[in-house]
């Protein structure tokens, strides 16, 4: 596992916990002591806020923050996601329909133009087809 994926899961693995020990890290992950050290500081400086609580109960303490640590995807991740949406146009019946466009927008917004451009082309040859629905949901909402 890539050093970033590790750190992206390390993010998620930490996003319910209070508190966490090293050894929490290096059984959940297979790293040694010292690579879960060199991973807390990386996360200290993504933004990951906590303090550390010495003596024989001790370990790392989270600090509650509203905005999640942002997590950052890797290139299939984000075409994965792209294409999840493209597929969800197909859904007549959803109260979250006009959501899916906000979520592309808000997406798009933070790439680069050369990925712009690889999702576009990609979403540009992918057609989807399906069958009318028998009735109309209107109460879904």
């Amino acid at each position: 596992m890539k050093k970033s994926e590790r750190l992206n899961q390390e993010l998620i693995f930490l996003s319910d916990k209070y508190s966490f020990q090293l050894k929490d890290l290096e059984t959940e992950f297979g790293i040694s002591k010292r690579t879960a050290l060199r991973d807390m500081e990386e996360l200290e400086s993504m933004g990951l806020a906590f303090y550390v609580e010495n003596g024989r109960h001790g370990g790392y303490r989270l600090v509650k923050q509203s905005p999640m640590v942002p997590i950052y995807f890797n290139t299939d991740e984000v075409q994965a996601i792209f294409f999840a949406l493209k597929a969800l146009d197909l859904v007549s019946a959803t109260p979250f329909k006009k959501s899916y466009s906000q979520i592309r927008q808000k997406l798009f917004a933070t790439m680069s133009d050369e990925r712009k451009q690889m999702i576009t082309e990609t979403l540009d040859v992918i057609h989807y087809y399906n069958v009318a629905p028998v009735s109309e949901q209107n109460h879904l909402e």
